[in-house]
């Protein structure tokens, strides 16, 4: 039996939890209940010469709170926009340090697609730049329950930032830390375990990274004798 066949090689998919669009959402509707009194209060006003005056200030109260509720959600997204042409110019200009606010945004109200393709321009847009896919990368794995789609990510930002050794490490394992205790195949780590283990030799996380390796090897020498 292979390390594949005994935990799995398709991880079940998780389910994505938008629990930050929610409690913006439920925050909202708080807010909305204020306004119930007021245009209970105008519509009491308005009624009061009409023949359905319950009626005239029962629609006047929902008014208010519709009006509260909705508008504050459209002047979250007008400020999201916003926010977009101030950090993610047009690139006529380079921005001495750029920021990722707008995503950061989409993220903070559960718009985790929007958030995915905003990190995916910017890291096409900035070639250079490590921030863009290893946030995307950790979006992907933390928010959105994707650990396998995260993969690819990762290792562009690994590949990014090869001259700051402590950066590649830390990101290298994330990905070894995937495939061996979130998707749990631990042999699709070896890979990233023998570049860390090659560029890294003289490091204490190079010397763990043979040593997982070794151990790895050993598991499906044993499972294939099985």
């Amino acid at each position: 039996m292979t390390a594949d066949r005994k935990h799995g090689t398709t991880p079940r998919p998780l389910r994505d939890v938008d629990s930050a669009a929610f409690a913006f959402r439920a925050k909202a509707f708080g807010w909305s209940l204020f306004a119930l009194l007021p245009g209970a209060l105008i519509g009491a006003r308005v009624g009061a010469n009409t023949q359905s005056p319950m009626l005239v200030t029962l629609a006047c109260a929902l008014a208010g709170f519709g009006i509260v509720f909705f508008g504050s959600l459209a002047f979250a997204d007008w400020l999201a926009g916003s926010v977009t042409g101030v950090f993610f110019p047009s690139g006529r200009s380079t921005a001495g340090r750029r920021e990722y606010s707008h995503a950061d945004s989409l993220i903070a109200r559960g718009r985790f697609d929007e958030a995915i393709v905003e990190m995916e321009q910017a890291s096409l847009r900035y070639p250079d730049d490590v921030t863009p896919p290893l946030r995307l990368a950790r979006l992907l794995r933390d928010h959105c329950k994707r650990p396998a789609d995260a993969v690819p990510w990762f290792r562009t930002a690994a590949a990014r930032c090869a001259d700051d050794a402590g950066m590649e490490i830390g990101i290298l394992r994330e990905i070894i830390e995937i495939h061996t205790h979130v998707l749990r195949i631990p042999r699709r780590a070896l890979p990233d375990l023998a570049r860390l283990a090659s560029r890294h030799r003289d490091t204490a996380a190079g010397q763990r990274a043979r040593t997982q390796m070794a151990e790895i090897r050993q598991t499906m020498r044993e499972e294939d004798d099985a």
